[in-house]
């Protein structure tokens, strides 16, 4: 410090001067720093509370999944998830595990069908799984629907479980998409819902909406075989929809044959469909049985018949036709022969003969029934005999004393009566 001090009072006068306007400068900055610091936060919080919203990323392409949870998953044009949505409870309870924003589209399917297998909403019975995409680029839209259903079939044989896949590609969604936000459903099941009622007039979309997934997919590869309609070519389909919950064909023959009382082998014209009614899934069946046919409604899972009607047959066999004339002909003859032979032909004795009548001339040429060519003798004593009677009448005649005239008369009729 002596040293500082000596140094001090030998330094320059010009040192002295600018040490002093140091020690001022070093003042007056003292406050610098803090007031450029509360400067820059009082922007920053200027900037972030008038921030721009973020512009949100619209979705390139829709895959919708349905099993029995619904969702729905946007994805952008790198197919990359944007957003997971929850379409139902059973979705919610998928999701709350699963964070799939950011990955590709094929890594959060592999996650959302490991989900189902875990939680038990894939199993043999309930085996089906129906994808639908849509895309605002329809090559893009058609070559990932392929690809995703491809990639989760090969996944799902990894496992035991044989599962039934069937993928389309909504080209014209506009219909299923309006119908699906008016029932809360996907637009996926939108579209199997409304061609099925389409084909089907039979099939009422009120009942149709009451069916899962599993029983809406058993429905159309039922009528998809005689309604050709139902499969596009962007349809693709994997696998068979599982029947263990129902009743097999051999079980729904040999109720109908009990019901008709005929045996199972006796059923002939027989035809077995999936139906629904109710939100019931049932079997509909038609045969025929002991010449009538049959339909009935049968609940598939208990066999309890819910509707039954028996029709006689509509057409009969040409032999039996010919059989049923030929008797009628025959009573008919008959019934003419009989009449002609009841009815009393009036006597000629009882009716006075008309003098002005000509009487009828028989034709030589017809034979006489009556007569037989083979006995020409008999009808010789015949004539002779009746000679006989006349003369005899002539003698009673006589007898009487009668008037000659009258005899001539007499004997006249008798020529012509010869």
């Amino acid at each position: 410090q002596e040293h500082a001090a000596a140094h001090t009072q030998n330094a320059p006068t010009e040192l002295t001067e600018y040490a002093a306007d140091r020690r001022k400068k070093k003042k007056a900055t003292r406050w610098l720093i803090p007031a450029c610091a509360a400067a820059v936060l009082m922007i920053a919080a200027g900037l972030w509370f008038f921030r721009p919203e973020p512009v949100p990323v619209q979705p390139y392409t829709m895959v919708c999944m349905d099993i029995n949870p619904s969702l729905e998953l946007a994805v952008d044009q790198d197919d990359r998830v944007l957003e997971a949505h929850a379409l139902n409870g059973d979705a919610e309870q998928l999701l709350a595990d699963l964070e799939l924003e950011g990955s590709k589209v094929t890594t959060a399917s592999y996650a959302i069908v490991g989900a189902l297998l875990t939680k038990g909403f894939l199993t043999d019975e309930t085996n089906s799984l129906l994808i639908s995409v849509t895309s605002e680029d329809a090559e893009h839209g058609l070559q990932l629907e392929e690809e995703l259903s491809l990639k989760i079939r090969d996944y799902l044989e990894q496992t035991s479980l044989t599962a039934a896949i069937l993928s389309q590609y909504l080209s014209d969604s506009s219909d299923a998409e309006t119908f699906a936000q008016e029932h809360a459903v996907s637009a996926g099941k939108a579209r199997i819902i409304l061609d099925l009622s389409q084909a089907d007039p039979a099939l009422t979309i009120d009942s149709l909406l009451q069916l899962s997934t599993q029983e809406l997919l058993l429905i159309w590869s039922s009528r998809a075989k005689d309604h050709p309609e139902l499969s596009s070519p962007d349809t693709v389909v994997y696998g068979e929809v599982s029947r263990k919950q129902y009743l097999t064909k051999e079980e729904v023959l040999q109720t109908a044959a009990d019901a008709a009382g005929s045996a199972p082998e006796e059923l002939t014209g027989v035809r077995i469909e999936f139906d629904c009614e109710d939100g019931i899934i049932t079997y509909e069946v038609e045969f025929q049985a002991d010449g009538r046919k049959f339909e009935a409604e049968m609940d598939a899972v208990t066999g309890e018949i819910l509707e039954w009607e028996a029709e006689p047959p509509q057409t009969e066999s040409v032999m039996e036709t010919y059989h049923i004339e030929t008797e009628e002909i025959e009573d008919t003859e008959d019934a003419s022969e009989y009449d002609s032979e009841d009815v009393d032909e009036p006597d000629d004795d009882d009716e006075p003969e008309d003098p002005d009548e000509p009487e009828e001339s028989e034709d030589p040429d017809e034979p006489d029934e009556s007569e037989d060519p083979e006995e020409p003798e008999d009808i010789d004593e015949d004539i002779d005999d009746d000679a006989d009677d006349d003369a005899d009448d002539d003698d009673d005649i006589d007898d009487k004393g009668e008037d000659p005239d009258d005899d001539d008369d007499i004997d006249d009729d008798d020529e012509d009566d010869d």
